[in-house]
C-alpha cells in the first residue's frame, strides 16, 4: 500500500447554484487561467475541508464570498484502500465523512477535541492509526502530531513561494522545532525518545534521590568494612607480602620435593626389605626341607644298620646238620649276604648326608647374611621415616600454614582494594546524579535526522535543477543547519531575485517530495504548488525563464510516479502546453471568457 493521500475531485455547491467540480489524477495536474477565475479557490476548498487556514490571521475562512451562493465544499481523497469524501458546510465546526476505507469513521467528525477528530482521520489515510506526540522545543515539551503541522511538505502557497527564508520551515520560530520533529516522525515512523528526567522530572528526582540514598547507605556499610580490614592489615606482622609470598612458595616447593624424594627412598628401601624378607623365607623353607631330608637319611642308616645287625645275629646261630624230625643229614645251602649291599647303600647315604650338610650350612649362612642385611634396611627405613615424620612433614605443615596466612592477608588486601574501588565508583555515581539533575538536557531535532538526509536532498535538488535546464550549475548543497540549498556555494537569497526564489523554493519542495516518496515511512502523496513561476518572467542573469518553466513541467511530467502534483499558475506565466504530451498531464484551463472554454471554477459566478 502507498499510504499517501491523493485528491480525486473538488466540488463546490449550494442550494440555488450550479454545482462546480474539477477532477484530478494521481499524477500531474495543471490548473491555469487568468486572475480571478477560481484557481486559488480550488486550493482553498482543499484547505477548508482539512481545516488549514490560508490567511496570516490564522482564521479558517470559507473559500468563497457569500454573495456567490455557494454554501458547501466537498473533496474526495483516495489511497490504495479506497476513497474518503470530506464535506464541510460554511462556518461548520465539523466535517462530514463518507468512506469505504477500513478504520475510517463515517459521519460528522469534529475539527478538534479529545475524541476522534479530523486530524486523526487524515493521518489514518496515510497509515498513522494512533495519536503521537512530537517535541516542540528544546526542553522536550510536546504537542500532537498533526497533518497541518507538516503542511510545507504538501502545500506551497502563493504568499510564501517567493520568500528568501527556507521554504520548508514555518515562518514562526516557535513552530520550527515542532515541524522538524513531525518531519522526523514521518521519515522514521518513530517518536523521539524523551529522557526520563525530562519526561517526568518529579518521578526522575524521586528515583535519583532514592538511588543516592541507597548509595550513601552502601557507602556507610562499606566504610565500616574498609575500616575493619585496614585495622586487621595494619595489625598483621606481614610486610612486603609479595616478596615473602614468592619466597615462601619457593621454599614450599623445595620441601615438597624433599618429602617426595624421602618417600621415594623409603619406598625403595621397603621394596628391598620385602625382597630380602622373601629370600629369608625361601632359605628357611630350604633349611626345613634339608632337615626333613636329613631325618630321612638317618632313618635309612638306622634301617641298614638293623639289617646288618640282624644278619650278624643270624650268622652266629650254629648250623643244624640233621633234621630234627627225620634225622636225615641236611645239606647246607650257601646263603646270600646283605651286609655288603647294606654297606654300599650306607656309603652312598653317608655321602648324600655330607652333601646335604654342606648345602644346609650354605643356606643357613646365606640366611644369616640376609637377616643382617634385612636388619640394616629396617634401620635405614626407620631412620628415613623419622626424618620424614619429625623434620620434613612438620616443616611442610608449618610452611603450608604460613602460606594460608599469606593468602588470607592477600585476600583481605584484595577485598580492601575492591571496597575502596566500589566506594569510589558509588561516590562518582552520586556526583554524576547530582550533576545530571542540575544539567538541563536539550533537544535539537536536526541531530536526529538520518545520516544521509542532507546528501540525499542535495542530490535530488541538483538532479531536478539539471533536468530543468538551470544554467551555470556546478554544485548544490543542502545545508542542514539553515535547512536551505546553496547553489555554487551561494545561498538562495544572496544572488537570486523574487522570480528565481519562487522557482528554487519549488525545487526544494520537490526534492523533499522525492525523499518522502522514496525513503520515508509515511508519505504525503500529494503536493499543491501555487504559482511556481511567480515573477520568473522578469528575466535574470544566467538562466532563461521559458527554459526553466519548460524544464520544470517536463520534470513533473516525467516524475509522476513520485506522487500527485496540483500546480496552480496564471495563464500568462505558463509555457505553451503544446510543448508537452498532453495525454500524460491533466490540464484544467480557465479562460475567463464566457464564449470560450470554461470561464472559471465556479459555474454560477456571473461572467
Amino acid at each position: 500500500m502507498f499510504n499517501g493521500l491523493f485528491v480525486k475531485s473538488i466540488t463546490a455547491s449550494g442550494p440555488n447554484v450550479e454545482t462546480s467540480t474539477v477532477l484530478l489524477k494521481k499524477g500531474l495536474n495543471i490548473i491555469s487561467g487568468p486572475s480571478n477565475t477560481g484557481k486559488t479557490g480550488i486550493v482553498r476548498c482543499i484547505l477548508y475541508v482539512l481545516n488549514k487556514h490560508w490567511k496570516n490571521d490564522g482564521e479558517k475562512y470559507f473559500p468563497f464570498a457569500e454573495t456567490y451562493g455557494y454554501k458547501e465544499v466537498s473533496v474526495e481523497f483516495v489511497n490504495d484502500d479506497g476513497y474518503a469524501l470530506f464535506t464541510r458546510d460554511i462556518d461548520d465546526k465539523k466535517v462530514n465523512i463518507k468512506s469505504n476505507i477500513p478504520g475510517i469513521k463515517n459521519g460528522l467528525v469534529s475539527i478538534g477535541g479529545k475524541k476522534e477528530n479530523l486530524n486523526d482521520t487524515i493521518l489514518k489515510l496515510i497509515g498513522i492509526s494512533e495519536r503521537h506526540q512530537v517535541p516542540k522545543n528544546a526542553k522536550y515539551a510536546t504537542q500532537s502530531l498533526t497533518w497541518n503541522g507538516v503542511s510545507s511538505l504538501w502545500y506551497l502557497d502563493e504568499e510564501s513561494i517567493t520568500q528568501s527564508n527556507p521554504i520548508m520551515l514555518p515562518g514562526q520560530v516557535i513552530q520550527k522545532t515542532a515541524f522538524l520533529s513531525s518531519l522526523l516522525f514521518m521519515i522514521t515512523g518513530k517518536e523521539i525518545d524523551i529522557p526520563e528526567g525530562v519526561k517526568d522530572p518529579k518521578i526522575s528526582k524521586a528515583k535519583n534521590d532514592a538511588v543516592k540514598s541507597q548509595l550513601k547507605v552502601q557507602l556507610q556499610e562499606i566504610g565500616e568494612k574498609t575500616k575493619e580490614l585496614s585495622e586487621t592489615l595494619i595489625a598483621s606482622p606481614i610486610n612486603n607480602i609479595e616478596d615473602k609470598f614468592n619466597n615462601l612458595l619457593e621454599e614450599i616447593n623445595g620441601v615438597e620435593k624433599a618429602v617426595s624424594n624421602q618417600i621415594s627412598e623409603i619406598k625403595e628401601v621397603q621394596s628391598n626389605i620385602t625382597e630380602i624378607n622373601q629370600k629369608v623365607i625361601d632359605a628357611t623353607v630350604y633349611i626345613s626341607r634339608y632337615d626333613d631330608l636329613k631325618t630321612q637319611y638317618i632313618a635309612d642308616i638306622k634301617r641298614l644298620s638293623f639289617i646288618v645287625d640282624g644278619e650278624k645275629a643270624v650268622n652266629s646261630i650254629p648250623e643244624n646238620k640233621e633234621c630234627p624230625f627225620c634225622h636225615h643229614e641236611i645239606t647246607s645251602i650257601e646263603g646270600h649276604s646283605h651286609i655288603d649291599a647294606a654297606n654300599a647303600e650306607l656309603g652312598r647315604i653317608l655321602e648324600q648326608l655330607d652333601g646335604l650338610k654342606k648345602s644346609t650350612d650354605n643356606v643357613t649362612n646365606k640366611r644369616k647374611r640376609l637377616l643382617r642385611q634385612l636388619e640394616h634396611l629396617k634401620e635405614k627405613r626407620d631412620s628415613l621415616n623419622d626424618v620424614l615424620k619429625q623434620e620434613l612433614k612438620p616443616k611442610l605443615e608449618n610452611l603450608t600454614n604460613l602460606k594460608k596466612d599469606y593468602q588470607e592477608y592477600i585476600s583481605l588486601k584484595s577485598q580492601l582494594d575492591v571496597y575502596r574501588q566500589m566506594s569510589s565508583d558509588w561516590t562518582n555515581r552520586i556526583i554524576e546524579i547530582e550533576k545530571a539533575s542540575k544539567k538541563v538536557q536539550q533537544y535539537h531535532p536536526k541531530e536526529h535526522f538520518p545520516d544521509n538526509f542532507a546528501n540525499d536532498i542535495s542530490s535530488y535538488a541538483q538532479d531536478i535543477l539539471t533536468r530543468c535546464n538551470y544554467g551555470n550549475l556546478n554544485s548544490v548543497i543542502f545545508n542542514l543547519d539553515t535547512f536551505e540549498i546553496e547553489i555554487n556555494g551561494n545561498e538562495k537569497s544572496e544572488v537570486n531575485g523574487k522570480g528565481y526564489r519562487s522557482f528554487l523554493n519549488t525545487v526544494v519542495n520537490l526534492s523533499f517530495r522525492r525523499y518522502m516518496a522514496l525513503k520515508s515511512v509515511y508519505k504525503t502523496g500529494t503536493v499543491i504548488i501555487d504559482t511556481p513561476f511567480l515573477g520568473l518572467d522578469q528575466g535574470e542573469e544566467n538562466n532563461t525563464p521559458d527554459g526553466l518553466k519548460n524544464g520544470l513541467i517536463q520534470y513533473l511530467n516525467n516524475s509522476q510516479n513520485e506522487g500527485q502534483v496540483i500546480l496552480i499558475e496564471n495563464s500568462d506565466a505558463m509555457p505553451s502546453i503544446d510543448n508537452f504530451k498532453q495525454d500524460d498531464i491533466n490540464f484544467i484551463k480557465f479562460t475567463k471568457n464566457k464564449n470560450k472554454g470554461r470561464y472559471g471554477f465556479l459555474l454560477n459566478v456571473p461572467k
